[in-house]
């Protein structure tokens, strides 16, 4: 399999996009992953494209992959847990223009990391005992059908209306055959990123409505937990759009907008525990006129992350820029600021100081060879003279390999706030 990176906003001739991708350019441009710009196309996601002999990996536009240590196959299988992660969450946003669409990619990918977890746990569904069912398309069991069924007495003579026989082979070995066939086929989305072996491959011509009625009608005669379960997320699979060998096997993950998965990966460094929602006194009350109605009514600001600890309270905004090619505009700014404005008084009620901080994706060897580093500080001025009414932001770069690594593990990374605290005291 070959592997290419990519970066989000990267430009690409039509050319080397029929290159790279299977599906039209027209089709890539309405999922949102490229975007029409003149002549050429803008790559607008980051995130994974799987073929059945290609890996396209697409970074976010802040991570430059010459600068890290990861190789390509390590990169991918980062990212996938990343965004397996985000989109499992419940409170996740839709990722493209066509949500639904997307989405059913994203859960095909999560049911196909299932089913190979499952594979290598329990193997293919294998029939080794001997199944009966009452019918006569098998060898009859003569000694468990007089067992079980009630005859019927006919003169001298007993009758039995149905009796046990053994399931027909060949629907034993069908049951394999899809298994293998689903296995093998979810091996070539992801396997590489799970670092599994090649399974078997079966040449298997059945529709997938057919593996459907199938599964649906053996799981009927199924009372084993472990078979009921593999069976269950077979259809799951099935059923979610997969497709059977016949169909292309191009796979997508990733969103189109990377700013939500940053966010969501900074609010995941603190403890739950240190996460608080506080209610914000900064806000806007609206008295409309008779004109619209002569309704009032209010909305109140409230921070996207809130840190607290016995003597500090942060404000928390996440970022997703390279801060040595673009900046945060001015109303992303003014509105951080009156972030730290709203949690003032909340602060000094309870004895705490307050630092309003910006967190950028950056990478370790720009960050002098650590996981956090205090970048720059932004302070309102008025007619070019500083401003000391409200609070300066102070603007960290995070290593963000080290950030998905802890957003994707149970690990618990060292605490973010003693080096915001030492950063901002070398500031002053």
């Amino acid at each position: 399999m070959s592997v290419k990176v990519l970066n989000s906003g990267d430009y690409l001739e039509h050319n080397l996009v029929n290159d790279l991708f299977a599906l039209e350019v027209e089709e890539l441009v309405s999922k949102g992953l490229l975007q029409k710009t003149g002549a050429r196309l803008k790559v607008n996601f980051a995130g994974l494209v799987i073929t059945s002999d290609q890996l396209i990996i697409s970074l976010p536009k802040t991570l430059d992959y010459e600068n890290q240590q990861l190789s390509k196959v390590q990169l991918a299988q980062l990212l996938f847990q990343v965004f397996k992660k985000y989109f499992s969450s419940s409170q996740r946003k839709s990722l493209s223009v066509e949500p639904d669409q997307v989405r059913s990619n994203i859960i095909n990918g999560i049911s196909a990391e299932k089913i190979l977890i499952d594979y290598v746990r329990n193997g293919y569904l294998n029939f080794h005992s001997k199944e009966l069912s009452k019918n006569y398309s098998g060898k009859i069991d003569w000694g468990r059908t007089i067992n079980k069924i009630n005859p019927i007495h006919s003169q001298q003579n007993v009758v039995y209306s149905d009796v046990l026989a053994e399931k027909k082979t060949t629907e034993k070995k069908l049951i394999t055959d899809i298994h293998k066939l689903i296995v093998y086929e979810c091996w070539e989305k992801i396997g590489t990123l799970l670092d599994l072996p090649v399974p078997d491959y079966i040449n298997l011509n059945l529709h997938r409505s057919k593996m459907v009625y199938v599964l649906q009608n053996f799981l009927r005669n199924v009372y084993d937990n472990k078979r009921i379960n593999t069976l269950k997320i077979l259809l799951r699979y099935l059923k979610t759009g997969s497709v059977s060998q016949q169909a292309s096997s191009e796979f997508y993950l990733g969103s189109t907008n990377f700013d939500l998965v940053w966010e969501d990966i900074c609010l995941n460094l603190f403890k739950v525990s240190e996460l608080k929602t506080l209610n914000s006194k900064l806000g806007f009350e609206w008295k409309d006129s008779q004109l619209l109605g002569g309704e009032e009514y209010t909305n109140t600001i409230i921070p996207d992350i809130l840190v607290r600890d016995d003597d500090s309270l942060f404000v928390v905004d996440a970022k997703n820029y390279n801060l040595k090619k673009s900046r945060p505009g001015q109303a992303d700014l003014w509105k951080q600021f009156y972030y730290a404005v709203s949690m003032d008084t909340i602060a000094k009620e309870n004895n705490l100081s307050l630092a309003n901080l910006l967190f950028f994706p950056s990478l370790k060897n720009t960050l002098d060879d650590s996981n956090i580093k205090l970048l720059s500080t932004i302070y309102p001025t008025i007619n070019e003279s500083r401003e000391d009414i409200h609070q300066p932001i102070y603007c960290f770069g995070l290593d963000l390999i080290e950030c998905m690594k802890v957003y994707t593990s149970k690990e618990e990374w060292f605490s973010l706030k003693q080096p915001i605290k030492e950063g901002i005291q070398y500031n002053i």
